[in-house]
């Protein structure tokens, strides 16, 4: 299983914000792309879906910029990650959904029982695991 670089940079510019007291006071976007080498164009993609999951707020004005939402211990990497790839599960015979398609092995698959608990397993570090955490 591989993170994509959406979540992996996401999370990165979220432990930015709160080292760079982006819980008491906005940081300019420009900022953090500067010190995460990334486009401010391609952070400013990544925040407006933060922004719309309320992890992340925005002020505006001269002094404005971007805020974590909550205090660094509140914010938990699981919600950074579903906000870009949905559902934590390795295949996606394991998750619950309208619309899913049901596998055609599903009622004789000796792997899914794994793939569940492996997900199950990943689900609880990411749930687990807060931005306070990642910042100490």
């Amino acid at each position: 299983m591989k993170l994509t670089t959406k979540v992996r940079y996401a999370v990165s510019a979220m432990c930015d914000l709160a080292l760079n007291n982006g819980t008491c006071s906005p940081v300019q976007i420009k900022d953090v792309a500067n010190r995460q080498n990334l486009s401010v164009q391609y952070l400013e993609q990544l925040f407006n879906k933060l922004k719309k999951a309320r992890l992340i707020r925005t002020t505006r004005g001269p002094k404005g910029g971007y805020m974590l939402a909550e205090r660094p211990s509140k914010i938990i990497i699981g919600d950074i990650y579903r906000t870009f790839e949905g559902p934590i599960a390795l295949v996606g015979c394991i998750e619950n959904g309208a619309g899913r398609m049901p596998c055609v092995m599903s009622g004789r698959c000796s792997t899914k029982p794994l793939w569940k608990k492996l997900s199950g397993l990943i689900e609880n570090v990411l749930d687990s695991t807060s931005l306070e955490d990642l910042v100490k």
